[in-house]
């Protein structure tokens, strides 16, 4: 019957080492494993364990098992797919060799046996194909990304050396054995044999496969030993990264609950990260990915996502192999990273989206942020935009009762909710009638002449299609976004809650907003205040207008600049990778008659940063090149004769880029504009 035997030409003193040393190397891997345990469980107590087990599964088979985030490269998805099932197969092979020769199982025998064979033989093909696809990537395409450190050698050589000593000494054994007919289904094994058998006889072929037994087990037991201190823990950690990651929306930050009372904001020492942070410090494999897709870091910034990361991650690993129990204050966070790195995060949240393994760098640095702005180490026109939005109200450091002078100005009569729905005016015991939407206009709306130009093609628009709204005029305040993002949790709850409590007063349908960080943030922070709002974004809005037919499209040139036909769209970072709102606008562009939209090759998921977010509306940032110049560039470089934005901030960065690369031939428009234009 079909099988072979088991330890087959092993020596006894072999099999009797593998035991021990095998023994020994799971129990080094777990002594180090429940020490960092330890390590993970001196962070702060965290609610991220909230949601579905069906999610967390599901967020496992989608990204941990068939990896659809590492697909993205195609190159690197076929490789590290090609590595990881190779593995696992070989891994799940190995186990069932262990069941059949220390339990006494039945079953190595026959059809199973051929099948288990050629199973194996074709793992064993990816897993070698994976490791070489790696090392051609390491070795010869050299991305800069990629980190060179010892264990990213080890790693790839050690894997290499485990597949070649396995299909060399499957194919000693087999030609040692003379060739049985029905080891054919291990073709590799069989066609290696072939070759052997040239060179060596029945005797040296006996020797070459108990040597190479002894080698292969030796690595394979070492493997295991240094499993933990080598990059190959990720193999553990990234799917425990995946599963436990935060489930809140992606564009909420953190809660501090009982702020007034806490000694400390954010993140001083190490282990005032939540423990899940400190445990998905050790799944990186310094891919690069994050740090690739980081525009501060193309813009020559000291900030990489990556290095903030393993700087963490060294501290962490530094405190575990001295002293764990040694005060955490001791393990000099703020000396490997520097306020410079910290600040030039735009928040974009495009290393978070570009991460293999769940790892959330941006939650990373919002918390040191935090613990710099509590510091005072916020200086300069960014702490004077943060006293701007506590005194007044917005950050512009403009009055309260011009919030409404971008309508007044224009002749706009924009309703007013406290007009409207103004008890005085009421039947005694009525309740006022709700309007559709509430408005929410924004500081940037309210004060940036540009921006303004877009607050009064959004009224102009619901005008024309006969929605019913208002607005909040002189109550409306700032929604502390900017202040949150820049680490001022304080501030962020007092007026956020100020504002919450203005905006409960009135009945309405939907609030509806022109920027995306005023949507991200009444969406997806202001539910932890106590608000429960339906928020939607113009674009989404008007797209609804148009497919039914309240905003009819006439034949005619769309834009403003009647020579203009070809429209690219630059996609808002809070819009796109914080909300997911990709198609609306890109449908607005597209149902004006005779434009051509054409995309910026980084665009949706992948779009580069317009510079405007986390704060830099209003910091001074004089290191590296502006980030919105670099986009412009991309932009301009498609040919189009019109930049669409969909964010204030996003029209108002790329307007000064394209100033700055002088090309004030390319209008920069939001796509309201353009359906004003076209109306």
């Amino acid at each position: 019957m079909e099988t072979r035997e088991l330890l087959w030409n092993v020596p006894g003193w072999a099999e009797v080492a593998m035991y021990v040393g095998a023994a020994v190397a799971f129990l080094m891997l777990a002594t180090d494993m429940a020490r960092r345990i330890g390590m993970y469980r001196r962070g702060r107590p965290t609610g991220s364990l909230e949601g579905t087990v069906l999610a967390r599964i599901g967020d496992l088979v989608s990204n941990g098992l068939l990896q659809l985030q590492l697909a993205r490269d195609r190159f690197a998805g076929v490789m590290h797919l090609s590595l990881f099932w190779g593995f696992v197969v070989l891994l799940v092979g190995t186990i069932i060799l262990v069941f059949q020769i220390d339990f006494g199982l039945e079953f190595f025998y026959g059809r199973f046996y051929l099948i288990f064979s050629f199973c194996m033989e074709v793992a064993g093909l990816l897993f070698l194909g994976g490791v070489t696809l790696a090392m051609y990537r390491r070795w010869v395409r050299r991305p800069d990304r990629l980190t060179r450190r010892w264990d990213d050698y080890y790693a790839l050589i050690v894997l290499w050396a485990l597949g070649g000593t396995g299909f060399l000494l499957e194919g000693a054994r087999i030609a040692a054995e003379d060739f049985p007919s029905f080891e054919r289904v291990s073709f590799v094994g069989y066609g290696v044999g072939r070759v052997l058998s040239v060179f060596a006889g029945p005797g040296a072929l006996q020797t070459v496969h108990q040597w190479d037994w002894v080698i292969h087990m030796a690595m394979a037991i070492g493997f295991i030993a240094i499993f933990s201190y080598t990059k190959f823990l990720h193999a553990l950690m990234a799917p425990a990264g995946i599963v436990l990651r935060d489930r809140r929306p992606k564009g909420a930050m953190t809660f501090v609950p009982d702020i007034e009372e806490i000694e400390r904001v954010g993140v001083g020492v190490v282990t005032d990260f939540a423990w899940p942070d400190l445990a998905d410090l050790d799944a990186c494999t310094r891919c690069g990915r994050c740090e690739d897709a980081c525009p501060a870091h193309a813009a020559g910034r000291p900030l990489s996502p990556m290095q903030i990361v393993l700087k963490t991650q060294g501290i962490m690993r530094a405190w575990l192999d001295d002293d764990p129990d040694r005060p955490a204050d001791l393990a000099g966070l703020y000396d490997q990273i520097g306020d410079d790195e910290i600040w030039s995060c735009l928040t974009c949240r495009a290393c978070v989206e570009q991460c293999p393994v769940a790892i959330n760098q941006l939650g990373k640095i919002l918390e040191l942020r935090r613990y710099l702005t509590n510091e005072g180490r916020l200086t300069g026109s960014a702490a004077k935009a943060l006293e701007s939005m506590s005194m007044r109200g917005n950050p512009w450091q403009l009055k309260q009762k011009d919030r409404l002078a971008w309508a007044t100005e224009a002749g706009l009569e924009v309703p007013v909710m406290a007009v409207l729905q103004d008890p005085d005016d009421l039947v005694p015991g009525a309740e006022p009638d709700p309007v559709d939407y509430l408005f929410y206009v924004g500081c940037a709306g309210s004060y940036d002449p540009r921006a303004q130009k877009i607050a009064r093609a959004v009224v102009q628009l619901l005008e024309a299609a006969g929605v019913s709204y208002a607005v909040l005029g002189e109550e409306e305040t700032c929604t502390c976004e900017a202040a949150r993002r820049m680490g001022e949790e304080m501030l962020f709850q007092v007026g956020g809650t100020a504002l919450k409590e203005t905006i409960d007063q009135y009945r309405f349908r939907r609030i509806l907003t022109m920027c995306p960080h005023c949507l991200n943030t009444l969406r997806n922070d202001y539910p932890q205040l106590g608000a429960d709002w339906e928020v939607v974004h113009h674009s989404q809005l008007l797209m609804e207008l148009v497919r039914e037919g309240r905003l009819p499209m006439p034949a005619a040139v769309p834009v403003p600049d009647a020579a203009a036909t070809r429209i690219t769209y630059h996609d808002s970072c809070y819009l796109g990778r914080y909300n997911d709102v990709y198609d609306a606008p890109r449908a607005l562009v597209e149902a004006l008659p005779g434009a051509e939209l054409v995309e910026v090759p980084r665009h949706r998921a992948e779009s580069f940063c317009c510079g405007g977010g986390g704060g830099h509306m209003w910091m001074e940032v004089k290191i590296g090149e502006p980030v919105e110049f670099l986009r412009a560039g991309e932009a301009l470089a498609t040919g189009a004769d019109v930049v669409a934005t969909a964010c204030p901030f996003c029209k108002i960065m790329l307007d000064d880029g394209r100033k700055h690369l002088e090309r004030e031939d390319v209008g920069v428009y939001d796509v309201a504009e353009l359906l004003v234009g076209a109306l």
